[in-house]
């Protein structure tokens, strides 16, 4: 089951149940903005380390995937 965090603005968060958590940003400014927070938040929802994987998609997107 996938619930949808946030769908508004610049970027849209998609958590998964299994601590997976893809985030799809629309400029790199926001991303690098954002680095923290979601790295805070999603340690503590997982409570356990967490690596991260930046990559851009075809369409241009900035994708970051957060994986427990």
């Amino acid at each position: 089951m996938i619930s949808r965090l946030s769908d508004q603005g610049p970027g849209s968060f998609i958590s998964l149940q299994n601590c997976t958590m893809i985030l799809h940003c629309h400029s790199r400014a926001w991303y690098i903005l954002s680095f923290l927070s979601i790295i805070i938040s999603f340690h503590f929802m997982c409570s356990s380390s967490v690596s991260a994987i930046y990559t851009r998609t075809a369409v241009g997107k900035n994708r970051f995937i957060l994986s427990a």
